[in-house]
């Protein structure tokens, strides 16, 4: 009884720690494998047993691996990985069944799944991958269907999965949102801010002269423009000769839209025209995203222009054949590019959604389906300047 209820008690314990994606789990983890080991053991659970010592193992190294940056976000298994821990566990089971029929296992089948299935489970919270919280459910309920069958019903410790069945669920849900935050963290990260970093670089260097203007526009050797995208040559641009640069504008709007639908074009060639935008915001990034709800999202942009926000212009191209062809002529494509026609959509349908909210005309859209480069820089530099400096 007494290694039922400690197995119990490190088991809870453990369980509210790793649904908050705390890496002390572990600790409580591995302790809780201690007394599973003992309690197999006595009852003849003998897969439970091999279970019990390779998982006081790895609670050693998953509190090492949890400890690496390379290993804090949470990420979603593929198809052709459900598919293979599904054959696994199959063929697992069926593998440790016939092991287990030869010895005084009470319940050798039962014993083989949960065995097999806590394997597989324990692999992918090792790793950070939402699908352990659904292995982990079956797992949990199995395992309540096993501590009743027992020739001594292990009631505590039934106890304990029916909770664990509940709170796979629970974590579940949690993991599922703290995987959203870390995409809409990534969008922003992989977007946003070059500038200061590439400022950073250059100022550091004694043969190059940066200069910065009251209207915000950065020079670098008189030649370049620095944008969030990066350095934009404007050598031998009359509008960045030394007497006009005070009347270059430098508006507060954001270019936003889909990979593929030409923000870095149009940015280059408003820098070329005299108006310098910057790529992405990072409060439209964090909520352009498929689990946020419509209301969520256009409530946050109301508050965020009510409370002096940057303008937004939204390009769109309604041509998935070209977007494809756009992003996957760049060679590396990302989970974001694959997906870049939904998020086209989404752009367009949060436009549309944004008309029944008080944006104070600093939201703008430009429909890029079908548009020359220079009609695109066209369109996007008389929303900017008649509509959102009006």
């Amino acid at each position: 009884m007494f290694f039922e209820i400690g197995a119990t008690v490190f088991g809870l314990i453990q369980g509210v720690l790793v649904m908050l994606n705390k890496r002390s789990n572990w600790i409580a983890y591995a302790l809780q494998m201690v007394f599973l080991l003992i309690f197999s053991l006595i009852n003849r659970l003998y897969g439970d047993l091999v279970n019990a010592a390779l998982y006081l193992a790895l609670g050693v190294v998953g509190f090492i691996l949890w400890g690496k940056e390379k290993h804090q976000k949470i990420t979603v298994c593929s198809w052709k990985e459900r598919l293979t821990y599904l054959a696994v566990m199959a063929v697992g089971t069926c593998g440790v069944f016939f092991l287990l029929q030869r010895t005084d296992d009470p319940l050798p089948l039962l014993d083989a799944f949960t065995t097999v299935s806590s394997l597989i489970a324990t692999y992918y919270m090792l790793v950070k991958k939402i699908d352990t919280w659904l292995i982990w459910f079956v797992n949990d309920l199995f395992y309540v269907v096993e501590y009743c069958l027992l020739p001594n019903p292990a009631w505590t410790l039934l106890g304990l999965n029916v909770v664990w069945t509940v709170m796979a669920v629970v974590s579940y849900v949690a993991w599922r949102k703290m995987m959203k935050e870390e995409k809409g963290k990534d969008l922003i990260k992989r977007y946003v801010c070059t500038r200061e970093r590439t400022l950073e670089r250059l100022s550091k260097r004694e043969d190059v002269k940066v200069t910065r203007l009251e209207n915000g526009l950065i020079l670098v050797d008189s030649a370049q423009v620095l944008t969030e995208k990066g350095l934009v040559d404007v050598t031998d641009n009359t509008r960045y000769a030394e007497e006009n640069l005070p009347q270059i504008l430098v508006p507060r709007v954001a270019i936003e839209g889909t990979d593929g639908v030409g923000k870095t074009s149009v940015i280059v060639g408003l820098v070329a025209e005299g108006i310098v935008c910057f790529d992405r915001d990072t409060t439209i990034c964090q909520y352009m995203l498929f689990d946020v709800d419509m209301e969520t999202r256009c409530r946050a942009y109301e508050k965020y222009f009510s409370e002096g926000g940057n303008g937004i212009l939204f390009l769109i191209n309604d041509d998935k054949e070209e977007l494809e062809r756009r992003i996957y002529s760049r060679g590396e494509v990302s989970e974001f590019d694959e997906q870049a026609y939904a998020y086209n959509l989404l752009y367009k349908d949060t436009y549309l959604a944004m008309q029944a909210y008080d944006t104070q005309g600093k939201l703008q859209m430009v429909d890029c389906t079908g548009l020359p480069l220079d009609e695109m820089i066209a369109r996007a530099r008389a929303c900017i300047l008649q509509k959102m400096q009006s």
